[in-house]
């Protein structure tokens, strides 16, 4: 892009964007919810080994429910500039897009 005179107009950054944090409120939803049953079923059961099951139970649906979809989120990321909208997606593959104006 050109000014009148002639010279190269640089590409400014207008805008760097994720998307909408509601995307979360399932998962932190479901956190509580595992949150809470774990504090209410751990250390109630009489065999030490069911214990073991219900923390290793609880860790394993935080991680599946709460922090899948969040690292998902955080890596998702929309930059607006001058020139073009470009897309990013993805943690260990990265994908990137871009969309001329």
């Amino acid at each position: 892009m050109s000014g009148g005179t002639g010279e190269v107009v640089p590409e400014a950054i207008v805008a760097r964007l994720r998307p909408h944090a509601r995307v979360l409120v399932f998962p932190s939803i479901a956190l509580l919810a595992i949150l809470a049953a774990t504090g209410y079923f751990a250390g109630s059961f009489t065999p030490a080994w069911l214990n073991y099951v219900v923390l290793a139970a609880s860790a394993l649906l935080v991680v599946v429910l709460f922090l899948v979809p969040l690292i998902g989120w955080l890596g998702r990321s929309y930059t607006i500039t001058t020139r073009r909208i470009v897309l990013r997606s993805g943690i260990l593959v990265r994908t990137r897009q871009e969309l001329l104006h």
